[in-house]
C-alpha cells in the first residue's frame, strides 16, 4: 500500500498524489464493477482487496469489523506513516476502538511512525484530534463542475499537449507537489518531486490538456483515464492536477480546463475524479473550496484524515 502522495504514480492504492490541482476537483469514480459489497454508511469494497489484503497479513479483525493497514513512507518529506486504507464504518464509529486498534496495529509493526492517517467514507466525521488530510470528490454530473468560476477566457485554446510540452508540464507538476508540502509545513525533495514528475507523465494512459494564450502555455490539465480504486474496485479519471499561471483570467481559464477534463472523463465513460489537499489546521480555505464544490456538482467520495503518531484519539 502506498501514502495519499504516492499512489497517483504507484497505482497500488485507491489514493492520490497532493498537487496544487487538488484545489480545484474530485474523487473515485462510480461505475458498476461486479464483485463490490457495500459497507453500511460507507463506500463499496471490493471482495477482492479484502482478499488481498487478508493474503498479505494486513487485515485485521475485530468485532467491530475489518481493518486493513500498512506502513508507508511519504515520497517527498520522508515521513513515516501508517496507512489505514480502509476500516469497518463500525470501528471508526468507536472512537477509543479505533484508538486502541491503531496503537495495536504499530505495536505490531514493530517500527517508528510519525503519523496515521486513515481512509475514512465521505458521510463519516473523525473526532479531534483527526484533522483533513485529503479529499476525494467525483464530478456527478450534476450542474456546472466549474460553477463559480470567472469567465473571461476569451482567446485562450486548450489543445492535447504534446511530447515537445514535457518539460513545462513537469515543471508544473513539480511546484504542485512543493505547494503541497508547503500547505503542510514540510518541506518537499526537490529530487523526489522530479521523480514524481516524470513518473506522472511515463504513465501510458496519461493525458494532459494544455492552454495557450497568444502562443504562450498558460496552465494544463493532466488526467489518468485509466485509474482504478483498488478499495472499491472502481474505474475512474482521474483529475491529477490542474495549474494556470497567475493572471487576472486565471480563474476563468481553470474552468475552461476543468471543463475539457469533463469531456474526456465522458467520453471515457467514467467518471471524473479529483482531490483537495488539506494544510495544517487550522485550514478554513480548503474546507470552503471542498463545499463550493460540492455546491456545483461534484460528491465527497471519502476522505483521508491524520494524526500524528502518539495523538490519535482517546487513550482509554
Amino acid at each position: 500500500m502506498n501514502s495519499p502522495s504516492s499512489a497517483r504514480t504507484s497505482r497500488t492504492a485507491s489514493t492520490s498524489k497532493t498537487s496544487g490541482a487538488s484545489q480545484t476537483s474530485g474523487t473515485p469514480g462510480t461505475s458498476g464493477t461486479p464483485g463490490a459489497s457495500s459497507a453500511s454508511q460507507g463506500e463499496p469494497v471490493s471482495e477482492a482487496f479484502l482478499r488481498g489484503a487478508r493474503a498479505a497479513g494486513l487485515l485485521t479483525a475485530s468485532v467491530l469489523g475489518d481493518c486493513v493497514a500498512d506502513l508507508t513512507e511519504e515520497p517527498f518529506t520522508g515521513e513515516r506513516q501508517l496507512l489505514v486504507e480502509y476500516a469497518s464504518p463500525r470501528l471508526l464509529a468507536d472512537a477509543p476502538a479505533f484508538a486502541r486498534t491503531v496503537r495495536a496495529l504499530v505495536a505490531d509493526r514493530g517500527l517508528p511512525v510519525d503519523r496515521v492517517v486513515v481512509r475514512v467514507p465521505g458521510g463519516l466525521t473523525m473526532p479531534e484530534p483527526w484533522a483533513p488530510y485529503l479529499t476525494y470528490l467525483r464530478w456527478t454530473g450534476e450542474g456546472d463542475a466549474t460553477a463559480g468560476q470567472e469567465a473571461g477566457a476569451d482567446g485562450v485554446t486548450i489543445a492535447a499537449a504534446g511530447e515537445a510540452d514535457d518539460p513545462v508540464v513537469v515543471g508544473w507538476l513539480v511546484r504542485a507537489f512543493r505547494a503541497a508540502g508547503t500547505a503542510r509545513g514540510s518541506a518537499v525533495d526537490e529530487g523526489a518531486a522530479l521523480d514524481q514528475a516524470r513518473a506522472v507523465l511515463d504513465q501510458p494512459d496519461r493525458v494532459t490538456l494544455m492552454a495557450w494564450s497568444e502562443g504562450r502555455p498558460v496552465g494544463h490539465a493532466t488526467l489518468l483515464t485509466e485509474a482504478v480504486d483498488d478499495v472499491s474496485g472502481l474505474r475512474f479519471v482521474e483529475l491529477l492536477d490542474v495549474l494556470v499561471e497567475p493572471s487576472d483570467r486565471a480563474r476563468a481559464v481553470s474552468a475552461r480546463l476543468v471543463a475539457a477534463a469533463t469531456s474526456v472523463a465522458t467520453r471515457e465513460g467514467h467518471t471524473l475524479v479529483g482531490n483537495v489537499v488539506h494544510g495544517l489546521p487550522p485550514d478554513p480555505r480548503s474546507a470552503q473550496v471542498v463545499a463550493g464544490l460540492e455546491a456545483h456538482g461534484w460528491r465527497t467520495s471519502h476522505r483521508y484524515w491524520s494524526a500524528p503518531r502518539g495523538d490519535e484519539g482517546s487513550r482509554t
